[in-house]
């Protein structure tokens, strides 16, 4: 039986000794979409391409084979060895030795920029140093499902099975970067208060109705909103203004035990100064059923 000429087959062994095409942003952490292959020294744009090296393992183990065959264009399936409980001082001595090996995903570059309101190439340093930083304390541990977890002053860094990609990121910090935190900045509303506080704490009453008349958003929730929704500064003002004067006349008020005001309103909280009306930070409410009614 003859096989019609608009229809191709596959051979079996097609994909062998083909080299796999990724997108450079995958391997520099950048927003590059120029198609690079992994022993390429740089991209088309210019982007210099870090060479990857095995990590020295005892007994020779590798924490990264492949790729393997390539299933589409930017993606590579890669196998991954999980490595044993001993292994981990090796893991150690990397993170801390050479940090600039470590590659950050663009995922956990938007979600540090987006959180702190920062630069991409500043959240880029900013989780380079959480990584360094927390491994050399030691705060360092593989989950149960592989995957390496940094967690350091309430900064968490999430690395890939292979420990050479930052893959997450989240924090309990809304004031203060992991170089601020590190280096002693204080924080002006965290439970260690300043000794020198701007103003006495205002009423609850006089604090709402100063909030629905005139609320200051702080330039960092700005610079947060403008990296988070790619907005004007000044539209992302506006909105945040419009969104918090709500808030404050509808929504429900909760001091907190470093006596900022969360105000939660429409599934979103707000962090209010105790002695303006200053807007600190906005977050998703957590899901109905964690809440008490």
């Amino acid at each position: 039986m003859s096989m019609s000429s608009s229809t191709s087959v596959r051979p079996v062994n097609s994909f062998k000794g083909v080299i796999p095409v990724v997108r450079c942003g995958h391997l520099t952490g950048t927003d590059c979409a120029e198609l690079v292959t992994p022993d390429d020294e740089q991209c088309p744009a210019g982007h210099l391409i870090p060479t990857r090296e095995a990590p020295q393992l005892p007994d020779g183990i590798a924490t990264y084979i492949g790729p393997r065959r390539p299933r589409s264009v930017g993606r590579e399936q890669v196998q991954y060895i999980t490595l044993a409980a001993n292994d981990r001082e090796a893991v150690l001595a990397r993170l801390t030795g050479r940090p600039n090996d470590v590659a950050i995903s663009r995922r956990a570059c938007e979600q540090c920029a987006s959180h702190h309101g920062i630069e991409d190439s500043a959240a880029r340093a900013e989780l380079r140093l959480l990584v360094v930083t927390g491994a050399a304390a030691g705060h360092c541990h593989q989950t149960a499902t592989g995957y390496w977890r940094v967690q350091h002053q309430k900064f968490v860094a999430t690395l890939d099975p292979s420990a050479t990609i930052v893959v997450a990121y989240s924090t309990r910090h809304y004031e203060r970067t992991p170089s601020e935190v590190f280096a002693g900045v204080p924080s002006r509303f965290g439970q260690a208060v300043p000794t020198c506080p701007s103003g006495p704490p205002l009423e609850l009453e006089q604090l709402r109705q100063a909030v629905v008349s005139a609320p200051v958003i702080s330039e960092r929730l700005i610079n947060a909103w403008v990296h988070r929704y790619q907005c004007e500064p000044s539209v992302a003002a506006v909105t945040l203004t419009s969104k918090v004067v709500v808030a404050a006349a509808q929504g429900r008020w909760e001091q907190s035990p470093d006596h900022t005001w969360m105000l939660t309103h429409d599934s979103q909280v707000w962090r209010v100064a105790p002695d303006a009306p200053v807007i600190m930070a906005t977050w998703p409410a957590p899901a109905p059923s964690a809440q008490s009614n």
